[in-house]
């Protein structure tokens, strides 16, 4: 084979796909954070095999017994193995996160297109929304929404999403307003395309990349906000062994027996760490400027 069959090979021009993930790879702790993502998945799918029985179980000759072969994160105060139930939790964090970021997703991408696209009123009257939904702080307007719809996954999902919206509001307007006035929207506008169209066809589509960097980095923080509201007692109710309701459990022995809080505590870390390092290194894989 030729020297310049192997040179043009080398520097042959990647697909923009391909140019994603070539520079996504390159970036350690994004790797590193996809390994973590991914091992949480294996564990999700593996606690739908788990007998809600068995981490529900209470053997009160067992109780608050040490981490150890038998029991790799020890036993609580009933007896019952931590270690089955931080994974069986894994569902509910997880399920919760992927939920509440998606829903926040979904209602801030809609309300957020239409104020950056349309601005003068329409725009003033939702970022103004939005200034009083930002004022007022994640867990107090958490607290309120459960206090209201009650204690469930679903409307745990619910009010971790409404606290979320303002960050995908604001996003997604300054991205729509960056690229509104571009020339392929004005031919869009001139062929009689309707503005919905144009917003979800034309617009959306190029302003995706802040978006998409956005949804990895609030799902750590529905994570937490989610872990918070359940260990004040306002989440997923006991005895579902949700991350944050674990942590709660312990919090009365963390003399005596600091395990039932640690463990619980480190999966809500390390998720939410993950979730932080993949964000920053989709943001730099979806740079412009980070481009060679």
């Amino acid at each position: 084979m030729s020297r310049n069959t192997l040179t043009s090979r080398r520097y042959k021009r990647r697909s923009p796909v391909r140019d994603f993930f070539h520079r996504l790879t390159r970036n350690k702790g994004a790797c590193v954070g996809l390994v973590i993502i991914g091992i949480l998945i294996v564990i999700l799918i593996f606690s739908f095999f788990i007998d809600y029985k068995d981490v529900t179980k209470q053997d009160l000759s067992n109780r608050f017994l040490k981490p150890s072969w038998e029991h790799p994160f020890g036993t609580d105060d009933t007896g019952r193995d931590l270690f089955l139930r931080t994974l069986y939790g894994t569902r509910y964090s997880l399920s919760i996160g992927f939920g509440a970021t998606f829903l926040a997703a979904l209602l801030g991408v809609i309300i957020g297109s239409f104020a950056g696209y349309y601005g003068g009123w329409v725009d003033d009257v939702i970022m103004r929304l939005t200034d009083i939904l930002a004022s007022i702080p994640a867990m107090l307007l958490g607290m309120v929404i459960v206090s209201i719809l009650g204690g469930s996954v679903r409307n745990l999902i619910i009010a971790v999403g409404i606290c979320s919206v303002q960050y995908y509001i604001r996003i997604t307007r300054a991205s729509i307003m960056a690229i509104r006035g571009q020339e392929y929207v004005e031919a869009a506008k001139v062929i009689g395309m309707s503005d919905t169209k144009i917003i979800f066809t034309q617009i959306l589509p190029n302003a995706f990349s802040p978006i998409i960097v956005t949804f990895s980095a609030t799902i750590g923080i529905a994570i937490l906000v989610s872990a918070s509201l359940s260990f004040i007692g306002l989440g997923v109710s006991v005895p579902m062994p949700e991350w944050g309701a674990l942590v709660s459990s312990g919090r009365n022995v963390l003399r005596t027996a600091p395990y039932l809080s640690a463990f619980p505590g480190l999966f809500i870390m390390i998720t939410v760490l993950a979730f932080n390092i993949i964000g920053d290194g989709l943001r730099d894989a979806l740079d412009p400027k980070m481009k060679r």
